[in-house]
């Protein structure tokens, strides 16, 4: 076999074989028992591990699993608000809410914009008010923000200079310059 020295995208790791098409994956997973919640993901950590808010409204810390880490990374990148299915360890331990160790769980899928919209109009859950509003924040949108506004209208000021151009006669000097109050400047003068 041939050695690949030009790298990049003939790189091995990246070969057909190794490659899993995204968009061949025709259905979305939804969540098929008690003990698989719809989450978001709050704070990725270090050591395949991050915090997500279920959809119970209770912080969990998620376990990577290996298929989601690697070279299965590339379609399945966790970042603050991205939104995932976590399976519970409701066999190993239960739930203690005086406890301050936070209840474990496992990433099952990872969500991108198109299963989304799917998951939102096919299952009706309150949690996804409380998603887009994370979604929102994370993102620094507000509601009814007047951040950008859309004008036809010129400055004043460009109207101004290109009204004082045409109106200057090429027999006008070129080392005078006139000021916005009337007044002229010779630049020999200066």
């Amino acid at each position: 076999m041939v050695k690949n020295t030009k790298g990049g995208s003939g790189h091995k790791s990246q070969a057909h074989k190794n490659f899993s098409n995204a968009s061949s994956k025709s259905k979305t997973r939804i969540s098929e028992d008690a003990d698989e919640l719809y989450a978001q993901v709050t704070a990725v950590l270090g050591g395949s591990n991050c915090h997500v808010l279920g959809q119970d409204n209770r912080p969990k810390l998620c376990h990577i699993r290996g298929k989601f880490r690697g070279k299965g990374k590339r379609d399945n990148t966790l970042i603050k608000g991205t939104w995932v299915l976590v399976g519970l360890r409701s066999s190993i331990e239960t739930y203690n809410p005086e406890s301050k160790k936070l209840e474990n769980c496992d990433l099952l899928e990872v969500y991108n914009d198109r299963d989304k919209k799917y998951l939102m109009s096919e299952i009706n859950l309150p949690c996804w008010e409380l998603f887009i509003d994370n979604d929102d924040k994370n993102n620094h949108i507000t509601v009814g923000s007047t951040q950008i506004v859309y004008s036809n209208d010129t400055d004043t000021e460009y109207n101004e200079l290109m009204d004082s151009m045409i109106q200057r006669t090429p027999t006008d000097p070129m080392n005078v310059i006139s000021c916005g109050d009337g007044e002229e400047i010779n630049v020999e003068d200066i």
